[in-house]
């Protein structure tokens, strides 16, 4: 049997993932066009584009029992493994949280200016219920949750957000914004692993949770400029609070794209902070095996996972579990966790979440068949440019504007291309 055809072997389509969808009811957004030339968005969560695309790969002897033994087991035990590491959760998460779901609104033509500016961020209203009948676009529910199992999922309390423009008379900015906030979010990953660090006594799952999450995107609604005009510019403003990652080794909140009383393993530090705080800066910090480093304005931490845990946590039947355990395996892979805020601001656009939360499956699992072949089963990362993930990518918390713009309104329910 040839190399070629032992890989063909090896080909796995990719699972699917199931969802649950909001449990109240909420406004479904307008397509997002504008005639006055801006526009605004707002959802309870946005997501990245990686995912899981794990391969095999084979190398050692060819001898003529090679078809006969290896076969089988490749088809029983290395294919389902495979096809368990490839997808991920995103498309749950658009589908019940984001631009596929009812939890997002976006500005529309017959949307008029309202009169009156809301309080300062955070302290401004947020419509609960969302009534459709507003003077605004919004969205609001009293619980939602995304439901990628085995792999992760992801449940919020009250969530609700909006999109509005504001008269220059109430607000000389004359303003267009999304605001979006939610409640007590909880990640569970691979919750079929019932021991993830070794002599840290926490609970594996929620991995990642928090109390509040809450964003807002603004831009002029004037869509310019101009030196008649005041020179306002696009910004954004974040708050988070009680960030508790992996049972509390590290918590923090979140202002404005800053950490604030960020504390590792109890010891306070701080990311991107004032010299001469008295306060240090993060570096790498290793607890129990598990590494935790700055990401950017994000912490990120790796978790060694081994065979078992990888087994156990994709949730393969017994008997693929059983099989796979026989054949000497070793694991190189890491699950990386990237958690914080982040924002994207230029002269006509403004993008903001108040959390990101980043899953990473990277790394090798190695079998030995029958001393004849060495599989191997490669996961390679997806944390690269804008995405923090191949798992997960989750922006809780999703809001968008733009100015100097008049969109399609042949795209429903979408997030401007610019704002992505």
């Amino acid at each position: 049997m040839t190399r070629s055809r032992l890989l063909s072997i090896a080909a796995c389509l990719a699972g699917s993932v199931a969802l649950v969808t909001a449990t109240t009811g909420s406004a479904a957004a307008n397509p997002p066009t504008l005639t006055s030339g801006a526009s605004a968005y707002s959802a309870a969560a946005g997501t990245g584009t990686a995912s899981l695309s794990a391969s095999l790969q084979l190398t050692g002897s060819l001898g003529g029992l090679l078809g006969g033994l290896v076969d089988p087991i490749i088809s029983a035990d290395l294919a389902p493994l495979v096809t368990a590491l490839q997808g991920g959760v995103n498309s749950a998460v658009a589908s019940a949280l984001g631009a596929s779901s009812n939890l997002n609104a976006s500005t529309d033509p017959s949307q008029t200016q309202v009169s009156t500016a809301p309080a300062t961020f955070p302290n401004d209203t947020l419509p609960s219920p969302c009534v459709s009948t507003g003077s605004q676009p919004c969205y609001s529910a009293t619980s939602s949750s995304a439901n990628g199992n085995p792999l992760a999922s992801v449940s919020l309390g009250l969530l609700n957000g909006y999109v509005e423009q504001v008269q220059a008379a109430a607000d000389a900015t004359n303003p267009i914004f999304g605001r979006a906030s939610a409640s007590s979010p909880q990640v569970s990953v691979l919750p079929g692993i019932t021991s993830l660090i070794p002599g840290l006594p926490t609970a594996v799952n929620p991995l990642v949770s928090a109390s509040v999450v809450s964003a807002k995107a603004t831009c002029p609604n004037d869509g310019a400029v101009g030196a008649s005009k005041p020179a306002t510019a696009p910004s954004i403003a974040e708050t988070v609070s009680n960030v508790n990652l992996l049972g509390g080794l590290v918590t923090f909140g979140v202002l404005d794209g800053k950490l604030t009383s960020l504390k590792v393993n109890g010891i306070s530090y701080q990311i991107n902070g004032l010299s001469g705080s008295g306060i240090p800066e993060l570096g790498s910090v290793t607890v129990a095996g598990v590494t935790i480093a700055p990401y950017g304005n994000s912490v990120i931490a790796s978790i060694p996972l081994t065979v078992a845990q990888v087994l156990a946590g994709l949730g393969l039947p017994a008997t693929v579990v059983s099989a796979l355990n026989g054949f000497t395996p070793t694991s190189s892979v890491t699950m990386s966790l990237v958690v914080g805020p982040n924002s994207r601001v230029t002269s006509t656009s403004a993008s903001a979440w108040g959390l990101g939360i980043g899953v990473d499956l990277s790394g090798d699992l190695s079998f030995n068949i029958l001393n004849l072949v060495t599989a191997k089963v490669r996961i390679p990362t997806g944390i690269s440019g804008s995405n923090l993930g191949n798992l997960l990518d989750l922006r809780l918390a999703y809001t968008a504007c733009q100015s100097g713009v008049n969109l399609s309104g042949s795209v429903t329910k979408a997030v401007p291309p610019a704002l992505v």
